[in-house]
């Protein structure tokens, strides 16, 4: 590429009115169910955040000849590190037109962070794609920092299906279902739930912000998670519906887990998307597991799926 074409690629911050063309690129880039997708949750996600302002549209699109060839989405996030808390962005929705593509998403890179003082993402290091994209960020970063390396970690919850694929009768799949989850529970009846209770709630309210702050003040590096910020993230999406259970002592809240449910191949997973609890308090984490264990059988869910931080909660998952 010459001198020449390469100045005909601007990098510039997002503006509200390209998201017209930042969808048509998606569409391109993706197809057209992940651009409907995207589509529905792109005020959600770009604008109508918490801490979204005019100020914290940092966004960047890349440009040649009036066409957007290119973006990089940030997402607002206060984020704690240590005692203190950030302000961060949230990296995603990296995509460049094929038919431009070369060094542009790496200047879109470099260009955030060069700007931006804290950046975070999540690159899934279980998929090619995601490796090449954790890879691609740790070479740019001026300070290789990798504050919380994630593992994917995955639990089957029911046999029904593996059984029936092996013996070819529903009736003995279900059976074998029944025994085995028996078994299972032959755990949970010795008592891990003495003292808890468990409530699904559909907000978080003022009333639990002190509950929330308590939880992370154990936590070195995570998102802030006051109410406003997980109403944002767990009941306003608009094309993803979550599950967000309580656990209790006393009517007191004393951690929580939030779930969700997917069609993949044919069959029902699940996910376990946060959890948090005091680090000392395993009976809690165990019986909010359990408590998710329940409802995702019940709907008759195969695989289970969760994401876990040695620093942290990989131990209890």
């Amino acid at each position: 590429m010459s001198t020449a074409q390469k100045k005909k690629n601007i990098i510039r911050k997002y503006t509200t009115s390209d998201k017209p063309r930042i969808i048509d690129l998606y569409k391109k880039v993706w197809g057209q169910e992940s651009a409907d997708k995207i589509a529905k949750s792109w005020d959600w996600k770009y604008h109508d955040h918490p801490y979204q302002t005019k100020d914290t549209l940092r966004s960047l699109v890349a440009e040649k000849e009036g066409k957007i060839v290119g973006f990089l989405g940030a997402i607002p996030v206060m984020l704690k590190l240590g005692a203190k808390i950030h302000e961060a962005f949230w990296l995603g929705d990296l995509m460049v037109d094929p038919d431009h593509r070369g060094f542009l998403g790496v200047r879109l890179a470099r260009t955030i962070l060069a700007t931006e003082p804290i950046v975070i993402g999540h690159a899934d290091t279980g998929s090619d794609e995601g490796a090449i994209a954790y890879k691609l960020w740790m070479r740019l970063l001026s300070v290789k920092l990798d504050v919380s390396k994630i593992h994917n970690l995955i639990k089957r919850v029911s046999i029904e299906g593996a059984v029936q694929r092996k013996v070819k009768s529903r009736m003995l799949a279900a059976l074998a279902d029944r025994l085995w989850k028996a078994t299972l529970d032959m755990r949970w009846e010795k008592g891990i739930n003495k003292g808890l209770d468990i409530v699904q709630i559909n907000r978080f309210t003022d009333e639990h912000r002190s509950f929330l702050d308590d939880l992370i003040s154990q936590v070195e590096n995570t998102p802030e998670r006051s109410p406003e910020a997980m109403n944002w993230r767990f009941f306003e999406r608009p094309d993803t519906t979550y599950i967000v259970l309580l656990a209790r002592r006393s009517a007191k809240p004393v951690g929580y887990i939030i779930i969700r449910l997917l069609e993949y191949q044919g069959e029902l997973h699940g996910r376990v998307v946060d959890i948090l609890a005091k680090k000392e308090d395993a009976t809690c984490f165990q019986f909010l597991l359990k408590s998710a264990e329940n409802i995702f059988c019940k709907k008759k869910v195969t695989i289970v799926r969760a994401y876990g931080s040695p620093a942290f909660s990989i131990d209890v998952l």
